[in-house]
């Protein structure tokens, strides 16, 4: 009797035990996958997109990093990394550099997309977003690339030394040049250039490539693709040595080489310089230093008188084709693509930046604009409408080949400095262009 109940026991707590391991096992197990679920949320499981862009100015920088802030906040499970860097090279050429180390990531910002299209480095997109935005870049009815923002080009002034020297803005090219001359009779530096920063030459080169050349004939750039204009043709002269004259009157800064594009602002704050040829973010920029320097705007008129402003449509969004092979990735590339373009984010991007919308539905237009740069900010989309033409060719266009526009400032940097005169300047531009032409019929393009 004593062992049939001894036994018994033991078999109740023989089941008891492993009815515990087994309720153990059951709790560990959902445990586990409830710990596996809080890591994929929140550490290994998040999409990573990696976006490059151009770090064209403070403002831009700051707005990229705002929309990228507030996505992610939308959406906690996706991370966007992000490198901006133009150090003194152009954009391209450091997009060439990442080509090359195949560091393109996921989501661009282009200058000239036709490149990167013809390559297949970035993915068609969907025509939900093309319709997004007034331009795209487009090859055989696909759209691969969306127009970001429209932007002009022109120069920002001090108005306190126009005031102290009797100074109006320029109705013609020679009153340009007598502002520039009586400023440095007063000891006044006309104009602040950066050339510390290659990309910075721009301003000026395209200014006189437009005026002088792209005025009396829009497809130039076309017609020397196709051998048909020279860099040593006599329009090219006349743009070189205005764009000498500058320099060699002494109207520019004296250390240009070495300043850099973040400087200028500060000696126009200053009053070390008086004029800067410039994009309208500059404002923003200069007015987040010191809100109290009160600033000008006016396009560079020719010397008939005529306005030929800058319409630049050289800031585009593309997705690369590596993304596009993720769907996971893809996705998020579009997600975020769409919050871009949000009233919203868009609208204050623009104000903030100070360029123009490209939005089918002109959301930014219709946003309130900040009262420190209100008038300032009326002005420039003023001389933009009311110029006498709109020109949004340029030298690094999709009629440029790819690796000339570098090559070509930084020869142009040689001849302001006096290193080679106008015809070896002319020369070398052709054998560049040449080159590049070359380079470009080599790689399919």
């Amino acid at each position: 009797m004593f062992k049939r109940k001894y036994l018994t026991l033991v078999i109740l707590v023989a089941f008891l035990v492993i009815a515990a391991i087994l309720v153990s096992m059951v709790i560990d197990g959902i445990n586990a996958v409830n710990d596996n679920q809080v890591l994929a949320e929140h550490n290994g499981e998040k999409t990573e997109l990696q976006l490059n862009y151009a770090y064209q100015n403070p403002q831009w920088n700051a707005e990229i990093e705002a929309v990228i802030e507030a996505f992610e906040k939308k959406y906690p499970d996706i991370e966007i990394s992000y490198e901006m860097n133009y150090e003194h090279k152009t954009y391209d050429a450091l997009l060439a550099k990442k080509i090359a180390r195949n560091e393109l990531g996921d989501i661009l910002q282009l200058k000239n997309p036709q490149p990167f299209a013809d390559s297949g480095l970035i993915a068609e997109l969907p025509d939900e977003l093309s319709n997004l935005v007034t331009y795209s870049y487009q090859k055989e009815g696909k759209t691969y690339a969306l127009g970001m923002v429209e932007a002009t080009s022109g120069i920002v002034y001090n108005k306190a030394v126009f005031r102290k020297y009797g100074l109006e803005e320029p109705k013609n090219y020679q009153d340009f040049l007598k502002i520039c001359k009586t400023l440095k009779a007063k000891g006044i530096t006309p104009l602040g250039v950066a050339g510390g920063d290659l990309w910075h030459m721009e301003y000026w080169v395209n200014h006189f490539f437009r005026t002088d050349i792209l005025a009396g004939d829009r497809n130039w750039l076309k017609k020397a693709e196709q051998g048909k204009k020279s860099w040593k043709d006599p329009e090219v002269t006349v743009m070189l040595k205005h764009l000498k004259q500058l320099f060699a009157e002494g109207y520019v800064n004296k250390d240009w080489r070495s300043t850099r594009d973040v400087s200028v602002s500060y000696m126009l704050i200053h009053q070390d310089v008086a004029m800067i040829y410039t994009g309208p973010w500059t404002i923003g920029s200069i007015h987040a230093i010191d809100k109290e320097t009160e600033l000008g705007w006016f396009q560079v008129p020719a010397n008939n008188g005529q306005v030929f402003a800058g319409d630049n449509r050289d800031t585009y969004l593309a997705v690369t084709d590596q993304c596009a092979k993720n769907s996971e990735k893809y996705d998020a590339a579009m997600k975020f693509i769409r919050f871009f373009y949000q009233k919203a984010n868009y609208a204050r991007l623009c104000r903030n930046v100070n360029v123009f919308p490209v939005t089918a539905d002109g959301a930014a237009e219709k946003s309130k604009t900040a009262a420190d740069t209100g008038s300032l900010r009326q002005r420039v989309k003023d001389s933009f409408d009311q110029a006498d033409a709109r020109i949004s060719a340029y030298i690094g266009d999709e009629h440029t080949p790819q690796n000339f526009e570098g090559s070509c400032l930084e020869s142009i940097q040689a001849y302001l400095q006096g290193k080679q005169d106008t015809e070896e300047t002319q020369k070398q531009l052709q054998q560049i262009w040449k080159k590049a032409v070359q380079a470009d019929s080599s790689n399919g393009r």
